[in-house]
């Protein structure tokens, strides 16, 4: 995007990301149409077009509806973002590349300018650029990055990619905070440990290890405020996080248990509208757009429409509930020069909490809900969020159902299965565990009729022992 010397969006400078990316105000062709406007809402998204034209969601949304219109450098910037969601558009397909790989170009300082084409122009249009301030240098020079990211952080996640992926990599290269930043890890005795390796010509340099470090930071910053708002963050709830975001970093380099979210997909079961059940087992809601960042993409369009005595509804193969739970895992650091190059690597403090949870889940579910057939859940997908690594799914998505119904849980039954897993999780389930899982199996995810038989036997043997 081009910004002229006042801020505002104009001519091209020297330096500026590639031609193909390129945006202008005055686009020959280009009208704010409801075409237009709707492509750049789903290529970009409400909360990224907002901040840039420093209007609110709700106003914006009344300009997409055609309901007012905004000041003519706003409108511009409208103009501008178009021509980018087309050229963008067009280059991922040129090139077959997800358009969550390009993006990153927004967060690019151009070297004759001093902030990235999106502060720019918010600031053009009157909007205000966070400038944080900390007493610890490497916290502010996170924050300072973060302030430059956090747009492009904004958009929504394509299709077209296994998971939410916006690269960092090309715009950490061109701020002066990220050599202040590698420089404040390499002075702190606990992080530094993370990028030293042996010198070595045909092996990473430091330096690149600590940009990694500092994306991941950042990333998890940003997700585990999502998680705890439940919805897109500010700036500066996403910078008062950062702090918190290189604590746990250190305690996990320095050996220390340290909680971190796991999310889970449920399918088979959806929750009434605005259900939340809160439970030692875990924190379990509707699956909400905010979840497409780590949810896999193969299953988000996935759709299943179903009716019964219950009405009529759209089940999704990622899941209809998510589960939040919060594990406890620990850090094992190697010595240096091992011959496979590993440094640490990240364990659960407790393998088997996890899988209990999940088995209290599964199992309070179908003992709670009286339907035939039993109600059984199956997770679909899972990914943990860490802050030294970049947060994966497991490459085992789950679209199975087996013979488990689909259902829409009223109120009341929402409560019951809040009970079960209180009542499950103060008693446990401490030598049914394999008639836990063999029901579940039987349930959820067996496709065939003997197998399903067999599993029921197992788990009546294993009862009857008990």
């Amino acid at each position: 995007m081009a910004i002229s010397e006042d801020g505002r969006p104009g001519e091209q400078t020297s330096g500026a990301a590639e031609a193909e990316a390129e945006t202008r105000t005055e686009v020959p062709g280009i009208t704010l149409d409801e075409a237009t406007l709707q492509l750049i809402e789903s290529t970009l998204g409400l909360d990224f077009v907002s901040y840039c034209v420093a209007s609110t969601e709700e106003d914006l949304s009344a300009r997409f509806r055609g309901e007012k219109l905004f000041s003519t450098p706003a409108e511009q910037v409208l103009i501008a973002l178009a021509d980018l969601s087309l050229r963008v558009v067009r280059q991922a397909a040129a090139q077959k590349v997800p358009t969550d790989l390009l993006w990153d170009l927004l967060a690019v300082r151009d070297a004759d300018n001093k902030m990235t084409p999106v502060q720019a122009t918010r600031r053009g249009v009157g909007g205000l650029v966070l400038e944080p301030s900390h007493e610890n240098k490497l916290v502010e020079a996170l924050q300072r990055i973060a302030v430059q990211v956090f747009p492009i952080l904004l958009i929504p996640p394509s299709d077209d990619f296994p998971r939410f992926h916006t690269s960092l990599t090309r715009p950490l290269m061109s701020y002066p905070e990220t050599p202040r930043a590698v420089q404040a890890i390499s002075e702190d005795v606990d992080l530094r440990r993370l990028c030293l390796l042996p010198q070595d010509k045909d092996q990473i340099p430091q330096e690149f290890l600590a940009h990694g470090l500092i994306e991941n930071i950042i990333i998890y910053a940003f997700s585990k405020v999502i998680l705890d708002l439940q919805a897109m963050p500010s700036l500066e709830q996403f910078c008062a996080e950062i702090p918190n975001s290189v604590s746990t970093t250190k305690s996990l380099v320095q050996g220390k248990s340290v909680s971190l979210p796991v999310l889970v997909g449920l399918g088979n079961v959806k929750l009434p509208s605005g259900t939340v059940i809160e439970s030692k087992a875990g924190r379990l809601s509707e699956y909400l757009s905010i979840y497409d960042r780590w949810s896999p993409s193969q299953l988000r369009n996935k759709q299943i429409n179903h009716h019964s005595d219950r009405g009529a509804y759209q089940f999704n193969r990622v899941g209809d509930i998510v589960v939040r739970m919060n594990a406890k895992f620990r850090v094992k650091m190697t010595p240096l020069g091992v011959e496979d190059m590993g440094l640490w690597r990240m364990m659960p403090a407790d393998a088997k909490a996890l899988s209990a949870a999940q088995t209290t889940i599964f199992l309070a579910a179908t003992l709670a809900i009286e339907h035939e057939p039993p109600i059984a859940l199956y997770p679909t997908w899972n990914v943990g969020l860490s802050p030294l690594m970049s947060p994966l799914p497991q490459s085992n998505v789950n679209e199975r159902r087996a013979i488990a119904p689909l259902c829409a849980l009223t109120e009341q039954e929402a409560l019951e299965w809040k009970k079960w897993i209180s009542h499950i999780s103060k008693v446990g389930h401490t030598g049914v565990e394999v008639a836990a899982r063999r029901i579940q199996l039987a349930l959820a995810e067996r496709d065939s009729p003997v197998d399903r038989f067999v599993d029921s036997i197992i788990a009546w043997e294993g009862l009857i022992r008990e």
